[in-house]
């Protein structure tokens, strides 16, 4: 509807009629990371700028999500995105606050850009065999704290962090880029399928049951189709970045059965659709290496140059990095 009319709709339900109410205003073609930077953001937890829409800037709360699914083409914008949603949460959270594991399936050129931060939870791992061990640390934190939590008769981070300020413990965000390379479970050898299948059952558990341990995923393809993203999965990703996709059977799957809209959008990087409580059309934030590796070494100084992170660690994730 709103690209039928170029305009902004809300639908309102009240005594058994629906309201249609126009909003006139522009999605702008571009929108930089620095011009988001210097608005006022709200209050959260995890927050960080989703792009620009029709009424302003968009804002979100990676831990009132609580995880993210972010599909498209390739070229589309879905990785300048993930950079930038990255970069968010990590200038606006030190490390005792936030922890970070990444998942590079894409040869790890694409995430390489945090491979020092200090928030990390060991290296950038770039094969989906390197990925179990991440994988158990998160799911035996996730036991941990919700014994903790149950004894201490909290039901939430946020609550145990405020009951506790001299045992805070940070939010832990995973972030699996090309996510297709570890959840494709349909290899003929009979071993690598089952491995598949556990791995991918410890990463489903994370999103169901992550949310009040302060535990949120980020999930993102640029192969949006039912293999990539099965439903066991899908069904636990309730935030969705959706950019430009090749047909209605991508959008659908990103965007949920009978919604096209991702295969219609406009040729225009960094153009996609939210989906959260709401679903919008806007334009992302642009934000390039260059200037994502400045304001990097501006806030964390011991991170080192791009050029080191591309060749930066290549052993297992250990627990004592963690």
């Amino acid at each position: 509807m709103e690209q039928a009319l170029d305009r902004g709709v809300d639908w309102q339900y009240e005594r058994g009629l629906y309201h249609m109410r126009v909003i006139a205003g522009w999605v702008p073609d571009r929108v930089t990371f620095a011009e988001l930077l210097s608005h006022a953001r709200p209050a959260g937890e995890l927050v960080f700028a989703v792009g620009m829409g029709r009424l302003g800037p968009v804002w979100a709360d990676l831990a009132a999500l609580p995880h993210l699914l972010i599909g498209g083409w390739t070229g589309a914008g879905k990785s300048v995105f993930v950079r930038q949603l990255v970069a968010w949460l990590v200038l606006l959270n030190r490390p005792e606050r936030l922890r970070i594991g990444f998942i590079d399936l894409k040869g790890g050129m694409e995430l390489n850009i945090f491979a020092r931060l200090p928030h990390r939870l060991g290296p950038v791992l770039r094969e989906w065999q390197e990925c179990g061990s991440l994988l158990e640390y998160l799911n035996g934190e996730l036991d941990a704290r919700q014994a903790a939590f149950d004894r201490a008769g909290v039901v939430s981070l946020a609550e145990w962090n405020g009951r506790h300020p001299g045992s805070v413990l940070p939010y832990l965000v995973l972030v699996v880029d090309e996510m297709a390379e570890l959840t494709a479970v349909d290899s003929s050898d009979k071993a690598e399928r089952a491995t598949r299948q556990a791995l991918l059952a410890l990463l489903v558990r994370l999103c169901r049951l992550g949310r009040a341990a302060g535990i949120h995923i980020i999930c993102a393809t640029q192969r949006p189709d039912a293999d990539a993203v099965p439903g066991q999965l899908k069904a636990n990703l309730p935030a969705t970045m959706a950019f430009r996709v090749r047909d209605p059977v991508n959008s659908r799957v990103l965007l949920g059965d009978g919604n096209p809209q991702a295969a219609s959008l406009p040729v225009i990087a960094g153009r996609g659709i939210w989906q959260s409580d709401v679903q919008m059309e806007l334009q992302t934030p642009l934000l390039d290496r260059a200037e994502a590796s400045a304001l990097l070494a501006q806030a964390y100084p011991e991170v080192a140059s791009v050029a080191a992170a591309t060749v930066a660690e290549r052993e297992p994730a250990g627990r004592s990095e963690r």
